[in-house]
């Protein structure tokens, strides 16, 4: 299978699934880097939470995924999984041991996955590798659509807030801060900042590693 029909089914499955178990590795490792955007944003002395913060964080946000799809041309892209999910998990340990608190779900499910993916390099199984890479990069542009675009439908409530269940595990609402900027609502600048993050990822999801 081509890289870019790859990376189209990817995002449809994550955003259809996204905030269930099944995608709780792929959410920690999007809410990670959205945390850690958040954090270089404020040492420039921004707030995340201003416009122009805001905006940092997305345009981070989308050059981190397209610096892992560059990545991902070659075959070292196979073990991009391990990488990602043993620094996750790491991570995860760490806070887990400073706050004086027992393991919880994010470090169970991220174990279970990092388990998951060791017996994969055991067998060899460098398709579904290749696949697990995939979903942890299209993960970012799904935060991003999930912030950008679902959060503010969402925000509307009645039965679409229903429909759109993925905003009740969405981390960050990206597209509020804009609300009424000329005149225009939250969600128009969200599908045009999504747009815009979007194009690079697009471009660069085309000539990768099959699988």
């Amino acid at each position: 299978m081509r890289s870019e029909e790859r990376a189209g089914i990817v995002f449809i499955a994550l955003l259809v699934l996204w905030g269930t178990l099944v995608t709780e590795p792929f959410r920690i490792f999007a809410d990670l880097l959205y945390e850690g955007a958040c954090g270089l944003v404020k040492v420039t002395g921004l707030s995340a939470e201003g416009m122009i913060g805001n905006t940092l964080v997305i345009i981070l946000l989308a050059a981190v995924t397209v610096l892992l799809m560059l990545f991902s041309r070659g075959r070292s892209v196979i073990y991009l999984p391990c990488l990602i999910t043993a620094v996750c998990l790491i991570i995860e340990i760490v806070r887990v041991a400073i706050s004086h608190k027992t393991a919880d779900s994010v470090t169970v499910s991220l174990t279970v996955f990092a388990a998951l993916i060791f017996i994969m390099h055991l067998f060899r199984a460098e398709t579904v590798l290749t696949w697990a890479a995939d979903i942890y990069i299209i993960s970012l542009p799904v935060l991003l659509f999930t912030g950008l675009v679902i959060m503010p439908l969402a925000s509307k409530g009645g039965a679409i807030k229903k429909i759109l269940y993925a905003s009740r595990y969405q981390s960050c609402d990206l597209a509020s801060v804009y609300n009424d900027l000329l005149a225009l609502p939250a969600i128009v600048w969200g599908i045009a900042a999504f747009i815009l993050a979007g194009l690079p990822v697009v471009y660069y999801s085309f000539y990768r590693r099959k699988g």
